[in-house]
């Protein structure tokens, strides 16, 4: 991946980032990085979205919430960290730049997401009629 791409993948992930941390912590981004600057966990010269990602991922931060967008959030950070960002957690395929771009917690590429669809409507089906037994 050119750097530049994932520079500006890294900067999509850091805007996620700040809505989780605004979300529930009721704390910009901003001020999440600068206390991570004065632990240590993020160099002070740091600069690039990639290092101050490696920060928040190794800082934790996100493993204190428990819900659906955290867990997103964490798992595309820790690809993004090890190398695995933009392949499907499914096929390995890489899942196109520019849809990361739209949105860049995606995990799967289309065939999977469409090949999965179907077994998610089933589940949910299931859930549904066994709720009412």
């Amino acid at each position: 991946m050119q750097k530049k791409i994932r520079n500006m993948l890294g900067e999509k992930l850091l805007q996620e980032a700040g809505h989780v941390l605004e979300e529930y912590f009721h704390q910009p981004l901003e001020e999440a990085i600068t206390d991570l600057r004065i632990r240590y966990l993020i160099d002070k010269d740091a600069r690039e979205p990639v290092d101050i990602l490696h920060g928040l991922h190794f800082s934790g931060l996100f493993y204190q919430i428990h819900n659906d967008a955290a867990e997103q959030l964490r798992r595309a950070l820790a690809r993004f960290v090890d190398g695995g960002y933009g392949l499907c957690l499914h096929c390995g395929d890489t899942i196109p730049e520019e849809w990361l771009l739209r949105s860049p917690l995606l995990s799967y590429c289309s065939r999977c997401m469409v090949n999965m669809r179907p077994l998610h409507k089933e589940e949910k089906e299931r859930e549904m009629t066994t709720d009412y037994v």
